[in-house]
């Protein structure tokens, strides 16, 4: 019985319309009929094609069906019936031998005879493989015709692939099938069947032989016996720098290592955890290894050769943490303490190598404390004096940088030195001085003094013994009246004198330089001290009456005679050249900040166009600013326009476009000052595109730029899917488009229907099994015809039988084959696919029967050759079992908007050991399936939110008390 029709929606590529009258055929004869011949009945049809969609693409003419087409419309007339009888071609059609006979029956004769390949007479030949169509006319008034069709076939070189070559694992088997059912078989083994089971390596031929001739194909089947375990080794220690092989055994096996290698054997130098998976056609086997790596040592230091003080040990360390040690002491730790002079040496080991190092400890004991005889010494300049710090052997150094016991020293100074051993230091200091040898006497030139006026002369230095002529001992005399006067000077180291000749002057006039001066640079001003025989002293140095000065500066003289001296002070401002000024480039300011003009520093003054008179002036608005600088040599200026401007608003080149193939459209952002460019590189305000792609413009000025992007898609030819329909079920039809334009549909029967899906309700065999659909694109691309078929469904028996014992498991379900059309038995040759209890079956003539059903109700799904699905259910029940009433609440909405309430849809029921729900959107499409009653739907499907709609739901459910229940029902997805 049938309970429930599943809807499926199935793009099915092959036609499988069955007529009354023809013989059985194959699935590719039946396609070659209804596409051959429905081909040639295509009125004004051009341009003929199939696709994946099952849509056939044409003119605006509509199908002529002629297939099992029959002329006579009257209940009582005679019925023309035609009978044949066919002889195939030769092999792959290589021969055209192939005849057909018909026997007409019923009728008047004579019959006239018009046969598709043009002969007129009752039987043909000479035919090659393909279908004949012949239409009988009797001679009758008026005249009855009759038109079928028929096959001559082609006998086929058998096609032989045993497959690649295998390995199979001992004690299992493969079953090797030579194909080309009806042929003659001879195996290598000798059988002869079309299959024969292998269950030993080697190599196995078959021959396969029908009267086109013989083909053969050979498979090598490999032998391999189970893995056996293989340890990889045990845990092990290396060194890093020496790579450890670690090998999987097995050979001829697969290998996946946990570095990802697939090698027999791999190279490891890092700690680490190391596994195994070897495989091979029997199974596979796992170990594992735990590898420590250790780094190569690095070399010893134990430091050069040292000394160190009597009972003050000191630390020696080998380095390499880790490590094994081992001293020349007999101690294995890293570090070691020292206080014996000796050589020490340690020896450093790893899994890596072996290193080495020694060190020579020397000891010193308190070194006596010697210090210099005197703090000062004083010597003549020239003299040396030779001082000794003691302790030969100790160490030595001295403030001169030397490091003998002692040294020689010749200049005045202070000298220290310190002296240490690796027990004890000290220091000590002296202070050496040192007497020159007297200076020469020099009171220099015969001079002139005033009258009246005392003159002193001085030897010019001090700690000497002096003689003067005039009988005086002392630094210096008092002179004050003409005459020759000398001096004999002397100390330890010699002695000096000089003599000079004094004679009297007149008083100096007041040197006058006028007021201070002001020049340009380059031009002199010359300077006269007057009182001429004086002598002068410029603070320039000089020493002429007349100088000329030309930098800016204060300027001195000091004349000077036996009487006295006169002085005077000028200061000179010199103006340099000045300089250009530079305000730099014209400037435009976006953010409406501050700007600072500098004129640069020189010696000027300063005048700008606003009056102000400083070096810098702030400007906050647009305008042309000057500025003037005024020296003694001249005056320069600059001047600089400052615009204050506004920066680029936003763009918007508007939203993205959809247009037709051949199209343009015109792209432009609006006006806006500033420069254009678009990504095809065009610099106009608007541009013309009809390129499907992404477009750009960037409009610039001194202020920056902006930006936007649209992107141009071109609409695609009108694309329509639909399902091949079964007769009795609704057909759905679904524009394939952006969906962004408006749709129409003109049905058969004329009716437009609008939208971009239509529905049509329970179809039938109109148009033998063809319908047309016009689909008008009103908005942008044209219109398109489609074609869809209507498949008839298959039929089949079912039976089972009920339970006769409470939770027993021996009900029994029976699907009986074989299955038929309406008015024609299937061919046998087709597969009849069940599928039931959550897998396929397949049969070619069997029933089926499945036993050792639990209680509960089976769903199941039947095709013939996977044309028209039918589902249905069978109920298994227990005997004389009355279930009572359970409590199982479905809510019929929920609302997933992620505010804490209702978000998740729960079914809610109690004493359940089986639950299944499965939930299906408005196109039978399953959205969800969960087995667990304390889950639920959140309202999602592949990871994104389902829409707002209604959705269908098919819950099972089975009590612990052995009764169960099926619902179905709605559920509204609310946001």
């Amino acid at each position: 019985m049938i309970l429930n029709k599943l809807r499926i929606l199935l793009y099915i590529q092959c036609i499988t319309l069955v007529f009354k009258a023809y013989p059985a055929y194959s699935n590719e004869s039946r396609e070659t009929l209804i596409s051959e011949n429905f081909k040639k009945e295509l009125i004004g049809l051009n341009n003929f094609q199939r696709t994946n969609g099952d849509v056939l693409f044409g003119s605006s003419d509509y199908l002529s069906p002629v297939m099992g087409e029959r002329t006579d419309s009257s209940m009582n007339r005679n019925v023309l019936q035609i009978i044949f009888q066919t002889t195939n071609s030769n092999c792959n059609n290589s021969i055209s031998d192939g005849s057909v006979n018909i026997t007409v029956i019923g009728g008047t004769e004579p019959y006239t005879y018009s046969w598709s390949e043009g002969s007129t007479g009752q039987n043909i030949s000479n035919l090659s493989a393909g279908w004949y169509i012949v239409t009988v006319t009797d001679s009758s008034v008026p005249a009855v015709t009759e038109t079928d069709s028929v096959e001559v076939h082609s006998d086929i070189i058998p096609d032989v692939s045993l497959g690649n070559d295998t390995t199979i694992c001992a004690g299992s088997n493969i079953i090797l099938n030579a194909g080309n059912p009806d042929c003659n078989y001879l195996w290598s083994t000798g059988e002869s069947t079309q299959t024969i089971n292998v269950n030993s390596g080697g190599t196995y031929i078959v021959s396969v032989t029908n009267s086109c001739g013989t083909v053969t194909d050979a498979i090598s089947v490999g032998f391999v016996f189970p893995l056996s375990y293989h340890n990889i080794g045990n845990d092990t220690t290396i060194c890093s720098a020496n790579p450890l092989s670690v090998s999987a055994g097995n050979q001829a096996a697969a290998y996946l290592w946990s570095t990802g290698e697939t090698n027999h054997s791999i190279s490891v130098n890092a700690t680490g955890i190391y596994s195994v998976i070897i495989t091979n056609a029997c199974g596979s086997v796992y170990d594992t290894i735990n590898v420590v790596a250790q780094p190569p040592l690095t070399p010893v230091n134990l430091g050069n050769d040292t000394t160190i003080c009597v009972r003050i040990p000191r630390d020696l360390d080998a380095g390499n943490p880790g490590a094994q040690y081992l001293w020349s002491t007999g101690e294995t730790t890293q570090i070691v303490s020292v206080g014996l002079a000796t050589t020490y040496s340690v020896t450093v080991t790893n899994s890596c190598d072996t290193v080495t190092d020694e060190i020579n400890v020397f000891v010193d004991y308190p070194i006596p404390t010697v210090y210099l005889p005197e703090d000062t010494v004083t010597l003549c300049s020239g003299e040396e004096l030779l001082l000794n710090s003691g302790n030969p052997g100790a160490n030595h150094l001295w403030s001169t940088g030397e490091t003998t016991t002692q040294i020689s020293v010749s200049s005045a100074g202070t000298y220290y030195y310190t002296v240490s051993n690796a027990c004890t230091s000290y220091s000590d200091t002296l202070v050496f001085q040192t007497i020159d040898p007297l200076p020469p006497v020099d009171f220099g030139n015969d001079t002139t003094i005033c009258s009246s006026v005392s003159l002193i002369l001085d030897a010019g230095f001090s700690g000497a013994d002096y003689l003067w002529s005039t009988g005086e001992i002392t630094q210096s005399v008092v002179v004050n009246s003409a005459g020759t006067y000398s001096l004999v000077a002397s100390n330890l180291c010699g002695s000096v004198g000089d003599t000079i000749a004094i004679s009297a002057e007149q008083p100096l006039v007041p040197v006058d330089f006028g007021p201070d001066a002001r020049l340009c640079e380059g031009t002199p001003l010359f300077l006269n001290a007057g009182n001429n025989g004086a002598t002068y002293l410029w603070s320039t140095g000089e020493t002429a009456q007349i100088i000329a000065v030309s930098t800016n500066g204060i300027y001195s003289v000091v004349a000077t005679n036996a009487c006295g001296s006169s002085s005077d002070t000028i200061e000179l401002r010199v103006d340099p050249v000045l300089a250009p000024v530079n305000l730099g480039d014209d400037r435009i300011i976006c953010d409406y900040s501050s700007v600072v003009l500098d004129a640069g520093t020189q010696i000027a003054d300063y005048l700008w166009s606003t009056g102000e008179t400083t070096q810098t002036i702030t400007v906050n608005e647009s305008g042309v600013y000057a500025v003037y600088l005024t020296n003694s040599c001249g005056t320069v200026s600059d001047e600089i326009t400052v615009i204050y401007e506004d920066p680029l608003p936003e763009i918007s080149l508007g939203p993205d476009i959809f247009i037709c193939p051949g199209s343009d459209v015109l792209l432009s952002p609006g006006y806006l000052p500033g420069t254009y460019i678009w990504s095809t590189s065009a610099t106009t305000q608007i541009i013309s595109v009809s390129n499907p792609q992404a477009y750009s413009v960037t409009i610039s000025n001194a202020c920056g730029s902006v930006t936007d992007e649209i992107y141009i898609f071109q609409r695609d030819i009108l694309r329509v899917g639909a399902n091949a329909t079964c007769v009795g079920d609704d057909m759905f039809i679904h524009c394939a488009n952006d969906g962004l334009s408006s749709y129409s549909w003109i049905i058969p029967g004329g009716d437009t229907v609008p939208g971009q899906t239509i529905r049509i309700e329970n179809v039938t065999e109109a148009n033998n099994g063809y319908y047309q659909f016009i689909l008008v694109d009103t908005v942008l691309c044209g219109s398109g015809i489609f074609y869809y078929e209507v498949h008839v469904p298959p039929v089949l028996g079912v039976s089972h039988l009920d339970e006769t014992c409470i939770s027993a498991r021996d009900g029994i379900a029976e699907f009986v084959f074989p299955a038929k059309t309406p008015d024609q038995e299937m061919d046998p040759d087709f597969k009849y696919y069940i599928y039931f209890d959550n897998s396929w079956h397949s049969t070619s003539s069997e029933d089926i029967t499945f036993d050792l059903l639990h209680p509960r109700v089976y769903n199941y799904f039947f095709t013939i050759d996977n044309v028209c699905y039918v589902s249905d259910s069978i109920k298994i029940e227990p005997a004389e079992f009355i279930c009572t009433d359970h409590t199982l609440y479905i809510p019929d909405a929920f609302t997933p908007n992620g505010d804490g309430i209702n978000d998740t849809l729960f079914v809610f029921g109690s004493n359940i050991y089986y639950f299944n729900m499965v939930i299906y959107d408005r196109w039978t499409e399953k959205m969800f399936e969960y087995q667990d009653i304390s889950y639920g739907w959140d309202g999602t499907y592949g990871g994104q939110p389902c829409k707002q709609d209604t959705y269908v739901y098919v819950l099972q459910v089975f009590f612990t008390d052995g009764c169960h229940e099926t619902r179905k029902g709605r559920i509204n997805l609310l946001r």
